[in-house]
């Protein structure tokens, strides 16, 4: 599933939008450029995350809040790769 912009609850196999606004639930999910929201997949990526990504990879460059899974990377924080919980504010 591809989108320009989203600004609500997307649930698919895949979700690939460009910028995402509220709940995505998919398997993989990867954001081109701002997500503001929940993230809910087994693997979840995103340029700029604000929110909260649980899966079992979820990765960002820059963030303002909280992953939890098994591997948490997060690119420009002090401590960029985390194993269960990773936060930057």
């Amino acid at each position: 599933y591809f989108s320009a912009n989203t600004a609500r609850i997307n649930s698919f196999v895949v979700v690939f939008p460009l910028y995402a606004n509220g709940i995505i639930l998919g398997l993989w999910n990867v954001t081109d450029d701002k997500t503001h929201g929940v993230e809910l997949g087994i693997v979840n990526g995103s340029t700029e995350f604000k929110g909260l990504q649980v899966g079992l990879v979820n990765y960002t460059e820059m963030m303002r809040g909280l992953q939890i899974g098994l591997i948490n990377i997060i690119t420009e924080s002090v401590v960029p790769v985390f194993p269960i919980i990773n936060f930057c504010f």
